[in-house]
């Protein structure tokens, strides 16, 4: 594994896109089952916020690990 300096700003830009990603996935959410009729609901649909969902469990693995380094790093 290298061994990178963490930088507390690219934790926090981090954090915007989660914050951002998880925004994306509400609307995506509610456009797409929320606001229409259930029975409606497309595969594509699934599979698209089942895209989002990995997408986003990602970059949370990614931000968890990178406080960790920043941590042991301080």
């Amino acid at each position: 594994m290298e061994n990178k300096n963490i930088d507390l700003g690219d934790l926090v830009a981090d954090a915007t896109y989660l914050e951002c990603a998880i925004d994306g996935l509400n609307s995506f959410v509610y456009h797409n089952f929320v606001a229409e009729d259930m029975k409606d609901i497309k595969v594509e649909s699934i599979s698209a916020l089942s895209g989002l969902l990995v997408s986003i469990q990602l970059l949370v693995k990614k931000h968890v690990k990178e406080l960790a380094e920043y941590e042991v790093n301080l």
